[in-house]
């Protein structure tokens, strides 16, 4: 009979996982991605273990895999300093402009106020529907194409 192996993914303050975070593996298979997202004014840094591959998928498992993603808060967020970004109009009931000196894509992560997730995408030079958010403050996290990060605060009514 093979064992089976359990592999298990926490997330420490700061941010929070996608991706099954309780699995069981047979034996030298592989597990699932599980990938570290961190909240508005967080970074990921590393598992627990030291890796530092994100999303992250544990191949030839031997054993029990008990880790915790490691976020760090910003000290300094980067942008491309030809990219400006603004988000309006703002406050705003439906829709969102998000308008970028360059166009491209941006991957978004969205989050009230008090840090919780509340939904992530890709956008392409689009706006945003928040029309199904309850009013209040929310913070977007882009990423753009070379991985610089920068936020929008924004109020939904």
């Amino acid at each position: 009979m093979i064992p089976n192996y359990t592999l298990i993914y926490t997330s420490g303050e700061g941010g929070y996982l996608t991706g099954d975070t309780i699995q069981t593996v047979e034996e030298e298979e592989q597990g699932s991605a599980v990938q570290a997202l961190a909240a508005v004014g967080y970074q990921f840094v590393s598992w627990s273990d030291g890796r530092t591959d994100n999303p992250r998928i544990d191949s030839v498992v031997i054993g029990d895999i008990q880790v915790q993603a490691i976020f760090e808060i910003i000290t300094g967020l980067k942008w491309n300093e030809v990219q400006s970004l603004q988000a309006f109009p703002n406050p705003t009931q439906s829709m969102l402009n998000i308008k970028m000196e360059k166009s491209g894509r941006l991957q978004y992560h969205l989050f009230r106020s008090n840090g919780q997730f509340v939904s992530q995408g890709i956008l392409l030079n689009e706006p945003l529907d928040v029309s199904q958010f309850q009013p209040g403050i929310y913070f977007l996290q882009f990423i753009d194409e070379q991985g610089n990060v920068a936020y929008v605060k924004f109020v939904k009514e």
